[in-house]
């Protein structure tokens, strides 16, 4: 079985990485190269408790542990840990303070101590992740193809589209696109974890991000410093304690299904699939989702 992949981010590699291990043979197309896209530039907050209610995902346990899977495999390859633990919430007024301490007492892995600790919480250094995924796929045979494609290729026994924003191009799904933006920053009071407030500070390999904007109408994937800045820190003082000292800019392009979080894995025409939709949850979906996806072609294709 020869597998074209589309796409060198999250969830094209989690493809390629399972595909791989049920011994087909993968070759992964992508415009820019590994982690060029979307998935390249983000802050790597994963954990399962999204939204201003911090109610706990879909098909969390499952999502968390197939991420997991990948998250060790590439830090094996890596030599070093692409990840780092614990991810605290804090609460922005009395109300939400009442519900995250109501959701402590719900789930073991959450603590309440005047801020929602998530023990379960990771952040992912995501540029790392990426790499450490590729090497294993390389060393595994998988081959990588810089490529621009404007429709699906061929000569493949199946075609798996992960490509994010650029599945445009490549099929009539419905899919909504939002632009994000993250700054880069040095901290006046340095923190050893991430905080989600009113928007989020990840900690970095080399610094913080804060982030994100949440942009519907945009001309262009290319960032903008002071539109970044304008939108994002006014909401980080809320929860960042002094200085912000901001030291650059990323963007990418998020697509998401329409009215809904949850992503999208489905047959686009006979020998073409699509992976996508993941929009702000695809560090939690990425792996579950490319899992069942090669689970299930396994025993179809």
């Amino acid at each position: 079985m020869k597998i074209g992949i589309v796409g060198a981010g999250f969830a094209g590699l989690s493809a390629a990485v399972f595909a791989l291990e049920r011994g087909w043979r993968v070759e992964v197309l992508d415009a820019i190269g590994v982690g060029g896209g979307a998935s390249g530039v983000a802050s790597g907050l994963l954990h399962p408790y999204p939204g201003k209610l911090a109610r706990r995902s879909r098909n969390a346990d499952e999502a968390m542990g197939a991420s997991q899977y990948l998250l060790d495999l590439a830090s094996q390859e890596m030599g070093a840990p692409v990840y780092r633990k614990g991810i605290v919430r804090k609460a922005l007024d009395a109300e939400q303070a009442k519900v995250f301490e109501e959701r402590a007492l719900e789930y073991p892995d959450l603590k309440w101590d005047g801020h929602l600790h998530i023990k379960s919480g990771l952040t992912v250094f995501s540029k790392k992740y990426l790499e450490g995924l590729w090497r294993f796929c390389r060393r595994k045979g998988a081959i990588l193809r810089i490529e621009k494609l404007d429709k699906v290729p061929r000569g493949y026994d199946a075609v798996i589209l992960a490509a994010g924003h650029g599945m445009l191009k490549l099929t009539d799904l419905k899919l909504n696109c939002t632009k994000g933006q993250i700054l880069a920053c040095d901290l006046e009071k340095p923190v050893d974890v991430s905080v989600i407030g009113d928007g989020y500070l990840g900690i970095a390999e080399d610094g913080y991000h804060l982030g994100s904007t949440y942009e519907h109408d945009f001309e262009d994937d290319k960032p903008n410093l002071e539109q970044a800045k304008a939108l994002i820190l006014p909401r980080a003082r809320r929860y960042v304690e002094g200085r912000i000292d901001v030291t650059g800019v990323k963007a990418g392009i998020r697509v998401c299904k329409p009215g809904d979080y949850y992503p999208m894995s489905c047959k686009v025409r006979p020998g073409v699939y699509a992976l996508t939709g993941f929009g702000s949850r695809g560090l939690l979906y990425h792996a579950l989702l490319a899992k069942e996806f090669i689970d299930h072609a396994y025993c179809s294709l």
